[in-house]
């Protein structure tokens, strides 16, 4: 995997053409017969390309299962922090793998598929002036495929996040962890 470090903005401004294309430029991430990886310490993604030698690229019987999608929206209530003068309240929309027949739709509080288990986490992080409502299709892709995804609404960085969380929890019922720094 290509690994790609953070510069400082100013030190960016400094490049060349060359130096520029060398630090930022994602090249060759289609290789015939071979899995590309790059992963940006600069935007926290990675960037990857499959290409198979010869034929269709298959999924073994457990990599395409596909499940039900179960959300639950938490509410983290960090007392010690304030924002203004409340909490810091950080509403999170966890999708999971569920039991049923897979749909388009989200199942608020759905039995967890448990028994299909485990399933890897993935703690997904709106961008800037956005929310996890934006990146829905995608988190209930992940989920639908086998992972838990928890996206959580920050709170400091677009002025309706928590609008957008509000919406999701309206729809899917909520749960409340309080003080979550114990």
């Amino acid at each position: 995997m290509d690994i790609r470090q953070p510069i400082h903005s100013d030190h960016a401004k400094t490049l060349d053409s060359a130096a520029l294309r060398s630090n930022f430029l994602v090249d060759s991430i289609f290789v015939r017969g071979e899995i590309t990886l790059t992963y940006s310490h600069i935007d926290r993604i990675i960037v990857g390309g499959a290409t198979p030698l010869d034929g269709e690229l298959g999924f073994t019987a457990d990599l395409a299962q596909r499940f039900a999608v179960g959300v639950r929206v938490v509410r983290l209530v960090d007392r010690t922090r304030r924002i203004g003068a409340e909490p810091r309240t950080l509403v999170t929309v966890v999708r999971y793998p569920a039991l049923g027949a897979p749909s388009a739709a989200d199942r608020p509080d759905a039995p967890a598929a448990r028994a299909a288990g485990p399933f890897p986490l993935v703690v997904f992080a709106h961008g800037y002036q956005l929310g996890p409502d934006t990146y829905a299709r995608l988190l209930r892709a992940w989920a639908r495929a086998g992972y838990v995804v928890a996206a959580p609404a920050f709170p400091r960085t677009h002025a309706s996040a928590k609008h957008a969380a509000e919406n999701v929890r309206d729809k899917a019922g909520s749960a409340t962890v309080e003080d979550a720094d114990s």
